[in-house]
């Protein structure tokens, strides 16, 4: 049975981003499939590894093509490089969408009652991973 698309979204270059539960598959513009978020890991290592998006919600790509997911099924909220590598995870009580917002804010819903200082959350940990937003 195929996954079931969640969300469809453009971004640079006129590429098309897919979201499925546990993956991202980007399109070019005439529909040739690129990449896939995350990166795809070898089958052997896939068996025994846990899935690094567990059922994404929502998600958003930047300017500079980074792609910021929020995985509800995790707890949190993953950015991705434009090439698929996970650069980033931060705790968000189950994010259920997320956008990038002009100079670089991150605005997340999220269905829990909490509140959550995303904001300075992300500020540490960018900079312990010596990620530029």
């Amino acid at each position: 049975m195929a996954a079931a698309c969640r969300v469809q979204k453009s971004g640079p270059d006129g590429q098309i981003f897919v979201l499925l539960p546990q993956r991202i598959i980007v399109y070019d513009a005439k529909g040739r499939k690129l990449r896939e978020v995350p990166v795809p890991l070898p089958p052997a290592q896939a068996k025994k590894a846990a899935p690094v998006l567990v059922y994404a919600d929502d998600f958003d790509v930047d300017a500079a093509g980074r792609i910021y997911v929020a995985d509800r099924g995790a707890n949190a909220l993953r950015i991705f490089s434009p090439e698929g590598e996970l650069q980033l995870s931060v705790p968000v009580d189950a994010p259920t969408g997320v956008r990038v917002l002009a100079g670089g804010e991150i605005a997340v819903a999220s269905v829990a009652n909490r509140k959550t200082s995303l904001p300075s959350t992300i500020r540490k940990a960018r900079s312990s991973a010596n990620l530029v937003i």
